[in-house]
């Protein structure tokens, strides 16, 4: 719609907007979506996701590990639960992410990302790429045990990041992870200073001009 100016939904769009003019931003489940434009149109200049998920059933895996340990801390640490459990939880998230979200025939979905599977999207995209983290995530990771002790893991947004950054021919400098240790999810997201630094990544990458 935006690089073809025409109406939709009743609304017209009067300028034809390149992709190298436009810039995609998600939130948690948002982030799907931002990956997959990203994974359709690699020529779109930026990317912001914040507290980004990896895949539907990655983050479905770690949301069902990290309910499980919680039912059971206390009864058996929490190392032995995820050495135990690990692999079969988060091998039946990734088969129903996919089964849920296979793309038909007849779809445009590229069939690689099926599950909104992000590391193709981001391995591939040629625009600047800038993840937000939240430190204290209890979505986007597996959680520490009651103590703040281990096991734990970081979040998708480092991962995700590490990706952007090995592309080859892309300026690392066109990958950037922000974060905020003390924040939770959907928390880092309503902070001045998040978008701050955003808009400093734009600045830096020649996205903006914040003068």
């Amino acid at each position: 719609w935006l690089t073809t100016g025409q109406p939709a939904s009743g609304v017209r769009c009067d300028h034809r907007f390149r992709l190298d003019e436009m810039m995609v931003e998600g939130h948690s489940l948002g982030t799907c979506t931002a990956h997959m434009l990203m994974r359709s149109f690699p020529g779109i200049a930026a990317a912001i996701v914040v507290e980004p998920l990896a895949s539907i059933g990655e983050v479905g895996g770690y949301a069902a590990l990290n309910q499980i340990c919680n039912l059971l801390d206390g009864f058996l640490p929490r190392s032995v639960l995820m050495k135990v459990l690990y692999a079969p939880v988060t091998r039946l998230g990734q088969a129903v992410g996919n089964l849920a979200f296979r793309p038909s025939m007849f779809s445009n979905v590229p069939p690689d990302a099926r599950g909104f599977d992000a590391h193709g999207a981001v391995a591939g995209f040629k625009g600047a790429y800038c993840a937000v983290e939240a430190g204290r995530d209890d979505l986007m990771a597996l959680a520490p045990d009651s103590k703040y002790s281990k096991p734990g893991s970081r979040n998708f947004a480092t991962r995700l990041v590490n990706i952007a950054k090995k592309r080859p021919g892309i300026r690392k400098s066109k990958a950037r992870i922000i974060r905020a240790p003390a924040a939770w999810h959907g928390h880092s997201r309503n902070k001045q200073s998040t978008y701050n630094k955003i808009a400093g990544f734009l600045a830096d990458t020649g996205f903006c001009n914040l003068a």
